[in-house]
């Protein structure tokens, strides 16, 4: 959890820094809970949640234009977390 930058969104509840300087205490719940996701094929519907933010693709271009823009996801650091294992185990599975 460490190396996760200390940048927060709206999505977190608690804020990233105080997550890592409570990293051993929380991470036992982190890992039931990962791990649960992982074995039922489930992820709870708190992490589903994201923030979008309309950005446009280029400065230079015109703002009236809908297609010109890229939504850019902002999740929860536990749900970044969750996935980041996630795609780490597939990756083990499949090596």
């Amino acid at each position: 959890m460490l190396p996760v930058p200390n940048k927060s969104c709206a999505a977190n509840s608690v804020p990233t820094s105080v997550l890592k300087q409570l990293a051993d205490d929380v991470l036992p719940f982190l890992t039931t809970l990962v791990n649960r996701s992982l074995s039922e094929g489930v992820v709870p519907s708190a992490f589903k949640t994201a923030f979008i933010t309309p950005r446009l693709q280029k400065q230079d271009t015109e703002a009236t234009n809908v297609r010109k823009f890229m939504l850019i996801s902002n999740l929860s650091v536990i749900s970044k977390l969750m996935e980041w294992l996630e795609l780490d185990q597939e990756c083990c599975q499949q090596s």
